[in-house]
């Protein structure tokens, strides 16, 4: 697993369904999670479409797979959302400079 400096090279937005199967939750129990803060809210695709950047997926399942704490679930969503935003910012710095 890579660092949350950086997002992984390799990675892809994954739709809800496609969370819902590996996580194993209900959808009532990943916005509640994401409600609670232990879950990254997801990103609009459209008009009726969200995903979640597969990387986000990722770390989340290796911290619950490891046993960590709520406490610690809370920092690592903040630390991915820090991140998502940067990638965020990257983009828009990218786009201007074409």
């Amino acid at each position: 697993m890579s660092t949350l400096e950086t997002a992984p090279d390799s990675w892809c937005i994954l739709r809800k369904p496609e969370v819902l199967k590996r996580t194993g939750f209900a959808r009532s129990t990943l916005y509640t999670r994401v409600n609670q803060k232990l879950f990254t809210p997801p990103i609009s695709l459209g008009a009726r479409a969200v995903g979640w950047p597969s990387y986000e997926v990722d770390h989340l399942l290796d911290a619950m797979i490891a046993g960590k704490a709520e406490g610690s679930i809370r920092l690592l969503v903040q630390q991915l959302l820090e991140l998502r935003k940067q990638l965020g910012a990257e983009v828009n710095e990218e786009k201007e400079n074409d």
